[in-house]
């Protein structure tokens, strides 16, 4: 009898580690760790780990913009997706998703099998935000790091442990204090307190009873890094992080050329034996584990968001593009204004088209969809985006880039709390050519760079801090920004008076015909703060009021951000010369406007209608010949709807387009 409940303990414990219930897990997140530093820290616990394991040094928090502040940082370790995903752009957590893309732990749960997780929790929105009451245990400290990692020693001895998660904070508030940095003593100091807070935690993994018969893999990263004092934009000092892997397990073999933050979830389901799921929608790979023993992790396909058009008006040519990999061996189809015009391999991250313009004018409006109906799994998505190209004659086209930039100021190291090296050349308050800066109704105080409209890099502005402002991924290269948050970062500013600053265009000579104005645009909103786009005549007098916003419901931002949009208006005017006038006013210590690829070009007659009846024909054909023979000297209206294919010359590659627009017309 004895000898049958033995052997039925045994084919209990037998099959208990096929499944994976011997594996244990150890993820320690250390915040604000830059791995240069700990490379430098002496860190026995950790370096005996990497002895018998892996070491990642470059590692990246951060691949798509998303900010290198805790918030996002901690939800992407937890849930292994990326801020489009999980919805945290900063630490107020507002527009978290973590019902679609849970933490790693409510996944483990969804594979059927019982797991017994813990945390032991210093950043309290970790515990409230992010895992909530996922977790079977867990407690909450804010004393300091120590009592974190003796927490979790003491609870390291429950039997059924199966996963315990640990957040140290005390690294990030020393970077913080003195300083991001590996020549910062008490940064490398805080460091070395949480090695030895470590090597509590593992003393006490390994004095479990049944720790022989146990797998434990033992994962150390971090949520961001830093620069100078501060953190959260896309410096590699700030998005570079360590990552630790650790156990009997682990292998150097399938540590691909660059890993991510995403990377730690899908590595932990294929340790427990979890497939992935490509609902999920998980954005990393599994790395680091035995060959042999785990198989590759299985890359499913994504949608490619966010899609992004960009014309390039030189080619009229609309480039899309996505910064996310579809899928090996997926196709997706490619539909202009809903009519199939490519078959793209999962592999492709763009595509470049070129869409007719014959019988176009003003603003061309294109509509692509990325379709995918995947035969391997029931995914299937959709991204869409809309592509503008402006028809008229160009009157004005500036991107502000060719402008002279200057070092920092008061955004310089160690002026007024900021980080920018001194001699990083990003900024200045001169305008372009025949451009006007009105700052007359608002005090000379505040921040230098930033008192009234300037110009800037848009590494420096984000550098001086990010807040969704490297979201204006629109923008190329210098922008042209209206930034009271940052204004009254040196001397409190708006408590000498509101900023108030008006960015003023060229006179625009206008020729009878409607205009288009186009730019693009990066708001966000925050009371009292208002800015609006007018249109006046030469004397000043408003003519038109083209957009305004506020935190008023009815305004056309209703109250809310506007971020990274191309905004597009039609004015209609009697008047022969107009300005453009850019304002913000009535703020405080409010929010930022950025403008970028300021266009303005006067409507025409559509491309290709060169006899002005509304048809495209042999009649329009036997015109463009005469141009070409020289037997018609077009006006400059004629000249421009003549030129097919928009690339700045009327010519024969405009007579054979047209021909075969006529033919399969």
């Amino acid at each position: 009898m004895i000898k049958i409940k033995t052997l039925f303990l045994t084919t209990l414990i037998f099959f208990s580690l096929l499944n994976g219930q011997n594996k244990k897990l150890l993820f320690i997140g250390i915040d604000g760790c830059r791995p240069d530093a700990l490379t430098q820290a002496q860190t026995p616990n950790i370096d005996g780990l990497i002895n018998d394991g892996i070491y990642i040094n470059n590692a990246l928090c951060s691949i798509n913009g998303q900010p290198t502040v805790s918030g996002p940082g901690w939800s992407t370790m937890i849930t292994g997706v990326w801020y489009d995903k999980h919805g945290v752009s900063d630490n107020s957590f507002t527009g978290s998703n973590f019902d679609e893309y849970p933490p790693f732990n409510v996944l483990l749960q969804q594979s059927g099998q019982e797991y017994h997780t813990a945390s032991f929790i210093m950043w309290t929105p970790i515990h409230t935000q992010i895992f909530g009451s996922t977790m079977d245990y867990n407690e909450l400290h804010s004393t300091y790091d120590g009592s974190v990692a003796q927490g979790a020693a003491d609870y390291m001895s429950t039997p059924n442990l199966d996963v315990i998660f640990l957040d140290f904070d005390d690294v990030d508030i020393a970077g913080h204090s003195y300083g991001f940095s590996p020549e910062v003593d008490q940064y490398i100091g805080a460091i070395e307190n949480v090695d030895e807070y470590i090597g509590w935690v593992i003393d006490s993994m390994e004095n479990r009873p049944t720790f022989q018969n146990e797998d434990w893999l033992i994962m150390i990263t971090s949520d961001h890094g830093g620069i100078g004092y501060s953190h959260g934009g896309q410096t590699i000092e700030e998005r570079q992080i360590p990552i630790i892997m650790s156990g009997a397990l682990v292998s150097a073999e399938t540590i691909p050329e660059q890993s991510y933050l995403t990377d730690l979830v899908p590595t932990v389901l294929n340790y427990f034996g979890i497939e992935n799921n490509c609902e999920w929608q998980l954005d990393g790979i599994s790395m680091g584990l035995t060959p042999t023993e785990f198989p590759p992790y299985d890359i499913c396909p994504n949608c490619p968001n966010p899609l992004a058009a960009e014309v390039n008006l030189s080619t009229m040519d609309i480039i899309l593009s996505w910064d996310q990999n579809l899928a090996p061996n997926h196709t997706y189809s490619l539909y202009r204004n809903d009519e199939l015009i490519a078959e793209i391999d999962g592999i492709e991250t763009n595509y470049v088209d070129a869409p007719s313009l014959i019988g176009l004018n003003g603003i061309a409006i294109f509509h692509y969809r990325i379709v995918l109906e995947s035969n391997s799994t029931d995914f299937t998505c959709e991204s869409e985006i809309v592509a503008r190209i402006p028809l008229g004659i160009t009157i004005l086209d500036e991107n502000f880039n060719n402008l002279e930039l200057f070092p920092a100021e008061d955004e310089a190291y160690g002026a007024c709390g900021n980080s920018i090296g001194p001699d990083v050349l990003g900024w200045t308050h001169e305008p372009p050519e025949n451009w006007i800066i009105d700052n007359s109704n608002m005090p000379e105080v505040g921040t230098i760079e930033w008192r009234g409209w300037s110009f800037a890099s848009m590494d420096f502005w984000v550098d001086a801090e990010d807040q969704l402002r490297s979201q204006f991924i629109r923008a190329d290269g210098t922008v042209a920004v209206v930034d009271p948050d940052e204004w009254d970062d040196c001397g409190n500013a708006a408590s000498f008076g509101s900023y108030n600053s008006i960015l003023i265009s060229p006179l625009i000579q206008l020729t009878g015909q409607p205009i288009n104005i186009s730019f693009d645009s990066h708001y966000r909103q925050e009371a009292p703060q208002q800015v609006s786009l007018t249109v006046t005549n030469s004397s000043g007098e408003i003519i038109e009021m083209l957009l305004h916003y506020s935190s008023d419901p009815g305004s056309d931002n209703d109250s809310g951000d506007v971020l990274n949009q191309r905004l597009s208006f039609i004015v209609e005017t009697d008047e022969d010369e107009i300005y453009l006038k850019w304002e913000m006013y009535d703020a405080g210590n409010n929010w930022y406007w950025a403008i970028d690829n300021v266009m303005i070009q006067s409507q025409t007659p559509p491309i290709g209608d060169l006899n002005y009846d509304g048809d495209y024909n042999i009649f329009d054909l036997l015109t463009l010949i005469e141009i070409l023979v020289g037997v018609l000297s077009p006006d400059i209206v004629l000249n421009h709807i003549s030129d097919i294919n928009q690339d700045g010359d009327t010519n024969f590659s405009d007579m054979i387009l047209f021909l075969t627009y006529i033919m399969f017309h």
